[in-house]
């Protein structure tokens, strides 16, 4: 009877849930809204305005919108009251979206009007990106025009809803709801509670139960919890935070194991979608990923691929300046050095060097680099014969993660050499998070140290996080909780970074003389058996 661990436990996440995260936004007024729908294909900008203009109709909150694979565009208005010019302001947009996988359903990409008035993205909007920051809005009208693909949400396995994979097939009945057009005040110290106790709550929910850290963080907790007036959350949010400092204080502990956490959105060029799709869903995640460096300097995002840099290249211009200018500063790090992240089983030793001779050539005529490491985390296992052409196509590093997901043979190490037939070395490693889509949790960052299997030579492992596939990339809230995380006892450190500082940090431990291992030989995955022939 006195150990309520568990009790305690369910009201704070019963609470979170359920209190505290509806009083984020301390106030809201509906826009209104006028949609119109493309005719067939998306078309661009300055043609979606003149079909507002003419042929736009008054829309409604809770009413359907689009077909499968079509195109409707929103324009959102309203008047900012006098009273919240200054404000944390947000427009909140629910396209309808599911609460879990982002990236297989509708999303949206947010315009602003261009110099040239072909109109410049802005941000994408997606089920874990609702809100579109308005740090700047005066009091007045606003208007915000949003572009909203209808895409299905048909399941990964199974043939039920197959009819939905294409559009001859797909038939005209709406798919999604508008469910939400608001603007709103967001209360900044809500928001902060939220990432203070996500952060300790999963650091929690990973440590052992007999660990005095875990025990000593649900105390902490209650005590927060309890200072809050769920009737008076704003009011009281402030006594709450301030209880929960001194566990969020705690360095974490001597010879605590090192992450650099990249931000990423792993897209695949081509899988359930049109290609077009894949070009929709690049320039929502790579606006989004370039306008939350305005609030986050430290942010970092690194992207492979020249074939998806040169669709922004040709169809989202000022995009592609916006990534040009971040490229510059450091910002953001294009990598993979290859065309596109190609499958390495079935291609010929040509297809291969072709893949980084274009990929190279684009990014040196482009951004004036050339990448030093192979990024293919998705791809289904690694012939022997790779280092060498790696190597002669300018990398010696290589990232993947998939033989993590192996179904027998655990691969033994993290961080190694892998050598190749001819005897050439590329520095290799497998992000012990087991993901490419991280998302900066408790649970995450404690696996990754347990799960990491060079402790013996190396302090440092890399976890790329964000929403992939058109999920739209890291996320503010991951950003928040890595700050967090940077010196917090119980979990590694986290540092934000980019693969080159990660490499650089592992090079020079060897340098130091670090025993690093060598691999010989191929990198078989033993899963997704069957894909080149099906």
């Amino acid at each position: 009877m006195h150990d309520d661990a568990m009790l305690v436990e369910r009201r704070i996440r019963r609470e979170l849930s359920e209190r505290l995260m509806p009083a984020m936004y301390s106030a809201s007024v509906p826009m209104q809204v006028t949609a119109w729908d493309a005719p067939g294909e998306p078309v661009p900008y300055a043609e979606a305005m003149a079909g507002i203009a003419s042929e736009g109709r008054e829309f409604t909150i809770g009413d359907k919108w689009s077909r499968p694979w079509g195109t409707t565009w929103f324009r959102f208005a309203t008047d900012v009251p006098a009273a919240w010019a200054g404000e944390s302001l947000e427009a909140v947009i629910d396209l309808g979206f599911h609460p879990d996988s982002a990236g297989f359903q509708s999303e949206g990409l947010v315009w602003a009007p261009g110099a040239d008035g072909r109109g410049e993205p802005v941000q994408g909007i997606h089920p874990r990106r609702t809100g579109l920051a308005l740090p700047h809005a005066a009091a007045g009208p606003l208007e915000i025009v949003v572009e909203a693909a209808s895409n299905p949400a048909f399941p990964m396995v199974g043939t039920r809803f197959g009819h939905l994979g294409s559009r001859k097939t797909a038939g005209d009945r709406p798919l999604y709801v508008l469910r939400q057009a608001s603007l709103a005040v967001r209360d900044d110290n809500v928001f902060h509670l939220l990432l203070d106790v996500e952060v300790l709550l999963g650091l929690f929910t990973a440590l052992a139960p007999t660990d005095k850290r875990r025990q000593r963080l649900l105390r902490e907790m209650e005590s927060a919890f309890n200072a809050i007036d769920l009737y008076d959350i704003a009011g009281t949010t402030v006594a709450a935070r301030r209880l929960l400092q001194p566990a969020l204080a705690l360095h974490a502990r001597d010879g605590a194991h090192q992450v650099v956490a990249v931000g990423h959105a792993h897209i695949d060029s081509a899988w359930l979608w049109p290609i077009r799709e894949t070009v929709r869903k690049c320039a929502r995640t790579f606006a989004s990923a370039t306008r939350m460096m305005d609030a986050y300097p430290e942010y970092r995002f690194v992207c492979s691929q020249a074939a998806q840099y040169d669709w922004m290249e040709r169809q989202y211009p000022p995009l592609f300046e916006r990534i040009r200018e971040r490229v510059a500063t450091g910002q953001w790090q294009p990598v993979g050095a290859m065309w596109v992240e190609a499958d390495m089983n079935l291609p010929s030793g040509e297809s291969l060097a072709r893949q980084m001779i274009y990929g190279q050539r684009y990014f040196e005529s482009r951004f004036a680099k050339r990448c030093d490491e192979v990024w293919i985390p998705d791809v289904f296992g690694y012939p022997a014969s790779l280092p060498q052409i790696f190597k002669a196509g300018g990398c010696d590093r290589f990232i993947t993660q998939k033989l993590s997901w192996n179904k027998q043979n655990r691969f033994p190490h993290s961080t190694f050499q892998w050598q190749g037939l001819d005897g050439s070395q590329v520095l290799t490693h497998f992000p012990p998070v087991d993901t490419y889509n991280a998302t900066v949790v408790g649970e995450e960052l404690v696996f990754s140290e347990k799960n990491f299997k060079d402790h013996g030579w190396s302090d440092w492992s890399l976890m790329p996080y964000g929403h992939g596939n058109g999920g739209g990339g890291p996320t503010r809230e991951m950003i928040e909780r890595a700050r967090r995380f940077a010196d917090l006892d119980g979990a590694p450190r986290v540092t934000p970074g980019t693969t080159d500082e990660f490499f650089s940090r592992v090079e020079a431990e060897i340098a130091a003389g670090a025993p690093v291992p060598v691999w010989n030989g191929e990198l078989y995955f033993e899963m997704h058996r069957g894909t080149l022939t099906s």
